[in-house]
């Protein structure tokens, strides 16, 4: 058995904790284990000649975790066992932001007075301090009363949602929600006796109900005048980092949605998500200054030279690029990609910095390893400075003080702080090798590429790889129109069943059926898709012989009093998704400048038409530049839609996944058909008074109206 002080040298590709403490176990003669979440955690490790109990200290800092033990009866490394570390995370977000007290008369009119419309003026000119909006913000009743029932709930029931899902909590729960807590009937009274108490005191105040329209109390100036809500729902959405998205949804006796409700957002104050990185400490320059030369195999080179080229740092890549990026990637189910020059450039970074290096690693490092960060490299020059970034805390994201890089006993330490926590651990290698076999045997991808990439997003939280492919790989403008959920359901479908959404009738689920084991995703599309009830759901496209109906009828079609797991949840038994595939060939146009390839037809052209030569609209068209300036391409199309029946009128969700790669525009609106500019001249003719215009507009190429 090695001594706890003797000098012990560890060196290893990123792995993940539990094969590092077997390696350190064998090294050492000391039982080392991990045992919860910590286990699963990648970490690098390059070490040579320290104490046995400074590497622990490292490894339990770069990991997360807590170590107990001795020599004698073994080292515990454990974090997040079971549902320990996100009860733990939802704790400190509570007690972070505790109940409000009830409000008072006082509070309500102070809150009043500083909202009347000449205060509204002074927000309107930012001279609003920043202490004074936020006394404004929390104030709001919805806020108060959404804060109140997640203390209610407790850290493990909100623990237990899972990642990037949304529970809606109701009184009366239905198939698509849970039961309210116990407590909810005396925080809702008490929401109600404050909103009664603000109806009181606002009318002795001058022109506080105009201030009610800026949205004082978080609801608007309607709420002070309809009848008190009867019942709320609460929508809590478990986003990244620990950060949730909570909105109270305030209904009639008819649970019909009454105006003006709102959410917010709550965020761990350590996370310094978003904030404006702190002044950094000399150790942190000196690791972010590093940019030393990177050897890379062929195909690593192609697949980062490549990555390079896809985020804007050296032009189009061209297509052998492109195919050699594919190989490589087509192998990393075989051949780990973390042990390339991901590892390599770890250890160069060890040596530049003392010797000995312990770090937290993920996709992220796979990604990042080979990127300059904007610095002016030639293309296909890879260095460390993209690893050495992300381990002093760059990226736009700042680490605080204790989360920064430390040395300790001579051994630097990257701790899994606040940008950690954004990092997705490794994501499924046999998937992103069999999307890209799809590409280098197809060429292109295709709706089945697409919905296999968004499940991995969808079940693993958001990739770099689903970034990469999607948006280099895979070409550019590609998820126009998607629906990340709607594809990830697609994706949970099986091959007979991805089959059967090809043919003539689509493949149905129904009843049942639709909340059996394996179907959650899904389940998912009948729930909210956000903590504000958002659910994408529209009356479905005009077939072939129906009357096509503007946007806007459209969207009022589907419009609904009803909350969307209250619309769906209560008739469940009677509903049914039909799958459809369907091949088009549809017009796509882009500015040629900023905007991406979209999707157009000759409803879509006419209303873009009309805005970009509005001269009252000079943003938009300066944006979208002038119908002369546009460029039009026709390309195939693989279209998603999903009926959703039996539970009212027909709607529907739509997913189209494009193949632009390599198709040229045309020179302009003057070079489409003939019988498509005749379309679009009538459709400017018919349209036109409804947009406020005495007359069609003009455009050189188009027939005159």
């Amino acid at each position: 058995m090695t001594s706890a002080w003797a000098q012990v040298s560890l060196s290893l590709p990123p792995r993940p904790l539990s094969i590092v403490l077997r390696q350190l176990s064998e090294t050492t003669g000391v039982q080392h284990r991990a045992s919860g979440i910590v286990a699963d955690r990648w970490v690098f490790v390059h070490v040579e000649d320290k104490p046995a109990a400074s590497i622990r200290q490292a490894l339990a800092a770069a990991s997360g975790a807590e170590v107990t033990g001795n020599d004698a009866d073994g080292w515990s490394f454990r974090g997040g066992f079971g549902n320990d570390a996100g009860i733990e995370a939802a704790r400190v977000l509570l007690s972070e932001n505790p109940p409000p007290p009830p409000l008072t008369a006082e509070e309500a009119r102070e809150t009043l007075l500083q909202m009347r419309p000449e205060t509204g003026q002074e927000m309107g000119q930012n001279r609003l301090d920043a202490a004074r909006l936020t006394r404004l913000w929390e104030s709001g009743l919805d806020r108060r009363l959404g804060l109140r029932l997640l203390h209610i709930l407790g850290p493990a029931e909100l623990a237990s949602i899972p990642d990037g899902e949304s529970r809606v909590y109701s009184p009366n729960p239905n198939a698509l929600q849970v039961p309210m807590p116990a407590g909810y009937l005396p925080a809702f009274q008490l929401l109600l006796q404050e909103m009664s108490l603000v109806r009181r005191v606002a009318p002795t105040i001058p022109q506080a109900e105009e201030g009610a329209s800026y949205g004082v109390f978080g609801f608007s100036q309607m709420q002070f005048t309809q009848p008190l809500p009867t019942s709320a729902l609460l929508v809590v959405q478990k986003m990244m980092a620990g950060m949730m998205s909570v909105s109270v949804v305030l209904r009639n006796e008819r649970r019909e949605m009454l105006s003006g409700n709102g959410g917010f957002q709550l965020m761990p104050r350590g996370s310094e998500f978003g904030v404006e990185p702190s002044e950094p400490d000399p150790l942190s320059q000196k690791l972010a200054a590093l940019a030393l030369p990177l050897e890379a195999e062929a195909g690593e080179k192609a697949f980062y030279t490549f990555i390079q080229s896809a985020m804007g740092g050296a032009g189009r890549a061209g297509d052998d690029l492109r195919q050699a990026g594919l190989q490589h990637l087509a192998t990393v189910d075989r051949q780990e990609p973390l042990d390339g020059l991901p590892a390599r450039g770890l250890r160069l970074i060890a040596r530049e910095m003392g010797g000995s290096l312990v770090a937290p690693v993920s996709d992220l490092t796979w990604m990042y390893a080979g990127i300059g960060f904007g610095r002016p490299e030639p293309a296909g020059t890879l260095t460390t400075a993209g690893l050495a970034t992300i381990l002093a805390g760059g990226m736009g994201l700042s680490r605080s003080k204790e989360d920064r890089p430390q040395m300790m006993d001579g051994i630097l330490v990257c701790r899994r702080g606040a940008i950690e926590a954004l990092m997705p651990e490794p994501s499924d290698r046999r998937l992103i090798a069999r999307v890209a076999q799809r590409l280098l045997q197809g060429g292109r991808a295709g709706l089945d590429s697409v919905a296999d990439l968004s499940l991995l997003m969808a079940d693993g939280g958001e990739s770099p790889f689903v970034t990469i492919i999607l948006q280099g790989f895979m070409g550019a403008g590609l998820m126009t129109g998607a629906d990340p959920d709607l594809l990830a359901a697609y994706g949970s479908l099986s091959t007979a069943e991805r089959a059967a959404a090809r043919g003539p009738q689509g493949f149905i689920l129904q009843g049942a059926a639709l909340a059996a084991p394996g179907r959650s995703r899904i389940m998912k599309l009948l729930g909210p898709g956000n903590a504000m009830g958002g659910s994408g759901w529209q009356p479905p496209r005009p077939r072939p012989g129906e009357e096509e109906r503007t946007e806007m009828s459209r969207m009022e079609e589907a419009a609904s009093n009803l909350h969307v797991t209250d619309r769906y949840g209560d008739r469940l038994g009677r509903a049914a998704l039909r799958f459809r595939v369907t091949n088009e060939v549809v017009w796509h146009m882009s500015n040629n400048q900023q905007m991406p390839m979209m999707e157009m037809d000759i409803n879509r052209i006419g209303w873009q038409i009309l805005a970009a030569t509005d001269p009252e609209q000079p943003d938009f068209a300066q944006y979208m530049g002038t119908p002369q300036t546009w460029r039009f391409v026709q390309a195939p199309v693989e279209r998603l839609t999903v009926e959703l029946a039996g539970v009212g009128p027909i709607v529907a969700r739509v997913a189209a996944v494009p193949d632009l790669a390599g198709r040229e525009p045309l020179v302009g609106i003057a070079a489409l058909p003939a019988e498509f500019k005749a379309e679009i001249a009538a459709w400017l003719k018919e349209n036109s008074r409804n947009y406020g215009r005495q007359s069609p507009p003009s455009i050189p190429g188009l027939p005159n109206p």
